[in-house]
């Protein structure tokens, strides 16, 4: 077989495979809550079925039965630009959530803090026009949070209520 035969041929198995992976392809339905781009999780750690979703338009939702169904809590600061991209739940308080936040095109976002279950969040005043873009607590003592921001690396101590450039 020559260099152009070869060449055919492969193009025309190619096109034979890919011919018959589309029709075999599975169909997919979308799931789960409207109101943007799901961009964070989050597991309560006293209850695997207990999850949280951040959306992109600065939603928080919440599923008790593992994602199967989601009801909305909170919208961020009644603001829809805020992408929730990172989502802490404290393991010593199940109640106790941060979420790290930033606005696309621009440098602002900041830390939010609920004490409530995620039903209400407050914005941290140190944290505020800073654009948060990882957040994480420390697997030996959930208290101890590093925020990523545009401008810096932050820590707390205090499970996000105070905030140190490092």
């Amino acid at each position: 077989m020559n260099g152009s035969s070869y060449y055919l041929g492969a193009v025309l198995a190619m096109g034979v495979c890919c011919s018959s992976l589309a029709q075999n392809t599975a169909q997919w339905t979308p799931y789960g809550p409207g109101g943007g781009d799901a961009r964070s999780f989050a597991q309560d750690p006293s209850d695997h079925n207990h999850v949280y979703l951040g959306t992109l338009l600065g939603t928080v939702y919440e599923s008790r039965d593992g994602g199967r169904s989601w009801v909305r809590l909170a919208q961020i600061e009644n603001r829809n630009d805020l992408a929730l991209d990172n989502m802490v739940v404290d393991k010593s308080d199940p109640r106790h959530l941060v979420v790290g936040a930033w606005v696309l095109g621009n440098t602002d976002g900041g830390v939010y803090v609920s004490h409530d279950a995620g039903r209400t969040f407050t914005a941290n005043a140190a944290m505020k026009g800073h654009s948060v873009r990882a957040l994480s607590a420390a697997p030996s003592d959930a208290k101890v949070l590093v925020a990523g921001a545009l401008d810096g690396v932050y820590r707390s101590e205090d499970g996000g209520e105070t905030w140190k450039r490092i």
